[in-house]
Formats: structure tokens, sequence, C-alpha cells
């Protein structure tokens, strides 16, 4: 979305006039600048907000200090000229012509909310298409998707008897999703993903789940019942707490701890972590445990692309996931080191253009596939 669309999405919500998708989607915006804090705040405190960015951000007036939520985010954006609803900024190397590679004639979307739920007796609901209320009810738990787009799981009636029955939510390129467990456990699923986890947790002395990709997890406290996350050769055991995990397949898997403490191990070792670090799991089956990046690990969450320091294939790969695109790399492959931040909003040629300020690399679009091209500098 562009600096226009989100400033009338900002003067509907004052005049009470969004449906519930475009308020979704400007609390969603809203959200990826309430980074540091985390939390969810009420429907006055976003009203409050909105109406502080657009009369000082928008009109372009000198603001001071009003919003201890939104103001740091403000004013980081006002410094690098932000364009508001994109928010994106880059990272290039200062003795690299920063020239404009090839205006882009095709584009891509980038993906949205989506995800596919998989029954007990195999039945599957595509959630992105379904209307919202409630999609089914197992061993006393009834399942419900709201308006904007969440997957909450209610306890109701428990069933003597009955199997603990387990589902599986999954996420293709595309798509990412929020789920809330019946424990009241709340999980976003990030592209490509997929969690597996049983509809209640009343019979089990333990709440385990089952991961393959990347999802965010902020874990209601039960000290009777610990919280077990499992990925492909790696398990987190928790009380309470909040942690990003990336486990996709053929990648080192990356547990980073926003709260709480969480214990990680592995068929041959085990650490605990302490908020703000983040552990990486090596080919070795050892932990790597050091200071976390939180806004760069969370960056996904919050419906931004941030990448530091990492290789093209490392960026496209993030590329792949979110705009379902396939990669397709002509000659050699750049060994540049890359930087940047752009909206998830945003449609993919925003990302190449950020790539394409270093001077290292250039694309083309043709047919949902992005050709990737090193330049050779004299």
């Amino acid at each position: 979305m562009n600096r226009q669309e989100i400033e009338a999405l900002i003067l509907k919500y004052d005049q009470g006039a969004c449906n519930e998708q475009e308020k979704a989607l400007l609390e969603t915006w809203y959200a990826s600048w309430n980074i540091d804090q985390m939390v969810e705040i009420s429907e006055e405190a976003l009203a409050e907000d909105l109406a502080f960015i657009r009369k000082n951000t928008f009109e372009a007036i000198q603001p001071s200090v009003k919003s201890t939520r939104l103001w740091p985010k403000i004013a980081v954006a006002a410094t690098v000229m932000m364009t508001v609803g994109a928010g994106w900024f880059y990272f290039a190397k200062p003795e690299r012509d920063q020239k404009q590679q090839n205006t882009k004639t095709i584009d891509v979307d980038p993906g949205s909310i989506g995800a596919t739920l998989t029954l007990a007796n195999g039945k599957r609901i595509k959630l992105g298409s379904s209307s919202s209320g409630t999609l089914a009810k197992e061993a006393g738990v009834t399942i419900t998707k709201t308006a904007n787009g969440e997957l909450i799981y209610e306890l109701t009636q428990p069933v003597a008897g009955a199997p603990n029955k387990i589902n599986i939510l999954s996420t293709s390129n595309g798509e990412s999703y929020r789920l809330r467990l019946p424990d009241q456990t709340e999980v976003w699923l990030n592209a490509a993903s997929q969690l597996k986890y049983p509809v209640s947790f009343t019979k089990d002395q333990s709440r385990q789940v089952e991961l393959i990709g990347e999802a965010y997890f902020q874990v209601a406290k039960d000290k009777n019942h610990p919280f077990v996350l499992k990925t492909q050769e790696q398990k987190i055991t928790v009380l309470g707490t909040a942690f990003n995990v990336k486990g996709y397949v053929n990648e080192p898997i990356k547990t980073t701890l926003v709260e709480g403490s969480v214990a990680v191990s592995s068929p041959s070792t085990s650490r605990i972590l302490k908020p703000g670090q983040r552990a990486t799991l090596n080919a070795k089956g050892e932990f790597k445990v050091g200071p976390a990046d939180k806004m760069l690990d969370l960056a996904w969450k919050n419906n931004e692309f941030m990448f530091e320091s990492e290789s093209i294939e490392n960026v496209m790969k993030m590329v792949e996931r979110w705009y379902n695109v396939e990669v397709v790399y002509v000659g050699q492959k750049s060994t540049e080191k890359f930087g940047g931040v752009v909206s998830r909003f945003e449609k993919v040629s925003k990302v190449l253009e950020v790539l394409e300020r270093t001077g290292t690399v250039k694309f083309r679009i043709s047919d949902n596939t992005i050709y990737v091209s090193s330049i050779t500098n004299p």
C-alpha cells in the first residue's frame, strides 16, 4: 500500500467508517511500527496514535513527543523520509553506485493471510476463502475463524473418553496465519510452515506441538503442563514465554527468546536461553548461543522484510516463500552481503530495488520467475 491508501484508511478509521477487513489491515500496519513492546492496545489508544501519525507525519508538522508507544518509530521514519504504509529504507554500501537499474514492467503481489486447516477426520478447510464463524467441533472444542483472520480453539465441554484428536495448520508460499490454541497460547505462522497440535491439552501432562518452518509463540503460563515444541532436530520446553523459532528444512534452526525462559535441546546437548538470546543449532547438533537482534528476527511477524549481512541466496529464499515465486540464478551468484528493510505489504519490485541499489545484482521477472544476475564491476 502507498502513502495515500494508508492515509485514506486512517481517515476512515477516525470517522468510524472502516469495515472489519480495513480495520485489520490498518491494525496490522500499526503493529509493524510497535515492535518494541509487542503488546495489544485498546481501540481508544490505537485511534489516538493513528490520529497523531496523520497529523504529524502526513501533514509534515514538526511534532512534539506525545505518544510514547509510537514516537520512536515515527522519528526514525521521518529521518529517512519514509513512505508511509511501506515503511521501507535501505542499507547499501556507500561505495557502490546507487543508480536505479531496470524499471520493472512485470511485478508480483505480496503474500496474504491464508492457510489450510486439516481436521482429525482428514477434512481440509481453506481459511483464506472461508467465511468467519464456527468451522468445526471436535472432542468438546469449538474451532472458530474470526473476521480479522485468526483461528481460535475454545474448550467448551470435554467429551469423556474421546481421543485427543490432532489438527494441522499449514501455510503455503505466500501465506501466513495466526492461531489461538485452547490453552490461550498465541501462534503466528510464517509462510511455507506447518504446525501440528492436539485440539485439546486436557488429557496430556504436557502441551506438545510440532513445527516445520517458522512461527512466533506467546505461550500461556501453566506450571503444571509444560509447553513442548518439537522441530526436526530440536525440542523446546517452556512454562510461559514468548519466542520465535525458524526451523525450515535444510536450514539451521534458530530460536530467539523474547521473554521468559526456554530450554532448547538436541539429541546431543541442551542449553537454557535468557531473554534477548538466540540459539542456532548447527549440523553437528550443537547450539551456538549469543545476543539476538529481536527486530531482525521478528521482522516477518511485524510485516517487514529485514535482512542484514545476508547472502543473495538467503534473501531470495525469503522472497520465494512470501511472494510464491521461483528464483533462477543466471551465471555466477553474487558473493556480496545484503541488508535492507521493506514492508511485506509491498510488491516484489520494492525488495528487488533495495538489492539492486548495491550495484552488484540485477533482476528480471517473467512468468512468476525471478532471474538473478550478478554484476561484475571493473
